[in-house]
C-alpha cells in the first residue's frame, strides 16, 4: 500500500487551482475498495436534479450516460433521500424550494488514477509546484444548543426502548465563516484525520470537502 505522499498531495492539489470542475476521490485504505484513488477532470456534461424535478427522469438520464461509456461523479443531499420513498416525501423540509440542487454528477471520461499497490499513476503531479493560497476559519459553533441536544438525547432512548428503533446516528453541525482556498483547508484536514477515504468535489457553484472512515461519505460543504 502507497498511500499519497504529502508532497505528491501538494503537487496534485495545486495543479487543481486551474480545473474549473473535477472530483478527487482520494483513497488510504488497502483492499479492493481502496487500492486507487480516482481524479475526474473536465466533464462533458453536468446533470443537475432540483426539487421540483422527477427523480425517475434523472436517473434514465444517469443510466444513458453510463450506457454510453460514460463515467459519473458527483453528489447527493441528505434531502434528496425523501423524494426516493412516498412514505416519507412529506418529510421533506417544507422551507426547500423547487429550485433546490440537491445532487449534482459531472459526466466524465475515463479518470485518471493513482494505484496505491505499485504507485504507478496517470495524476499531474510534478515539482516543484505552486504554493496554496492560505485559508482562514472564524466564528466556530455547533449548530445546536445544550439543552436541546440533551432532549433529543432522551427522546432517542425513549425511542430505542419502546422497540421503535434499534440505532440511532445523532449527528451536530460546526457552522462558521470560512475564506480563502478550500483545496488548503482540504490539505490540512487530509494531513490531521487518518481516514479511508476522502473527495474534493468542484462542480458548478458548489465546493464539497469529505472526509470519512467509511465509504459511504459525510460530506461538509465550502463555498
Amino acid at each position: 500500500m502507497r498511500p499519497l505522499k504529502h508532497k505528491q498531495l501538494d503537487s496534485l492539489l495545486s495543479a487543481l487551482q486551474d480545473e474549473k470542475e473535477y472530483v478527487f476521490l482520494d483513497s488510504a485504505r488497502s483492499g479492493p475498495e481502496g487500492s486507487n484513488s480516482f481524479l475526474f477532470l473536465q466533464p462533458h456534461k453536468r446533470l443537475d436534479f432540483f426539487a421540483g424535478d422527477a427523480p425517475e427522469i434523472f436517473f434514465a438520464e444517469m443510466e444513458k450516460m453510463l450506457a454510453a461509456g460514460y463515467y459519473l461523479a458527483g453528489w447527493l443531499s441528505y434531502e434528496f433521500g425523501y423524494l426516493l420513498e412516498s412514505q416519507i416525501k412529506n418529510l421533506l423540509p417544507s422551507n426547500l424550494r423547487a429550485d433546490s440542487l440537491l445532487a449534482s454528477f459531472g459526466v466524465f471520461r475515463e479518470p485518471l488514477r493513482f494505484d496505491h499497490d505499485t504507485g504507478i499513476t496517470s495524476f499531474p503531479i510534478t515539482e516543484p509546484c505552486v504554493p496554496l493560497p492560505d485559508f482562514h476559519i472564524a466564528g466556530l459553533q455547533l449548530s445546536q444548543e445544550k439543552e436541546s441536544y440533551l432532549d433529543a438525547i432522551t427522546r432517542i432512548k425513549e425511542y430505542i426502548a419502546a422497540g421503535d428503533t434499534y440505532q440511532v446516528n445523532y449527528t451536530l453541525k460546526l457552522l462558521f465563516e470560512f475564506s480563502g482556498s478550500p483545496l488548503a483547508f482540504y490539505k490540512d484536514l487530509r494531513r490531521n484525520q487518518s481516514v479511508s477515504y476522502g473527495a474534493i468535489v468542484h462542480l458548478g457553484d458548489e465546493q464539497i470537502l469529505s472526509l470519512s472512515p467509511e465509504l459511504q461519505q459525510n460530506n461538509a460543504l465550502a463555498r
